[in-house]
């Protein structure tokens, strides 16, 4: 709702509080709001909105069926934070993200600063 007028953002009568949907009925989602899941955000203060702690789980799980399914790689088992980032974040902040092990990546010296600004 609009914070002045109380109206729906969306120009509806009844207001969906969005927060509350379901993650399993959400096709795209923007990340503003909850952050990258590659930065590693600290999602357990009471002000995050479950959701977010819902799509950065969904991510991980993408990166997960990529990494075990598509390239056949180990997965981590274990780590901070896992049932949300399933080890792919040994901490909270960005640089304590796992970087992508790309299989058959051919780095070449001008792609090496702006890959390393990935991970």
């Amino acid at each position: 709702r609009h914070e002045t007028t109380g109206a729906c953002l969306t120009g509806q009568e009844i207001c969906e509080d969005c927060r509350l949907t379901d993650i399993n009925t959400i096709y795209t989602i923007h990340m503003t709001l909850c952050r990258k899941p590659f930065e590693c955000p600290f999602l357990r203060k009471p002000t995050h909105p479950v959701l977010c702690q819902d799509a950065h789980r969904a991510w991980f799980l993408v990166r997960k069926h990529l990494e075990q399914e598509v390239w056949s790689q180990s997965v981590p088992t274990g780590g901070w934070n896992f049932h949300w980032t399933l080890g792919y974040c040994r901490s909270y902040r960005t640089r304590k993200y796992l970087p992508l092990d790309i299989p058959n990546l051919h780095v070449g010296a001008n792609d090496s600063d702006r890959l390393k600004s990935w991970s």
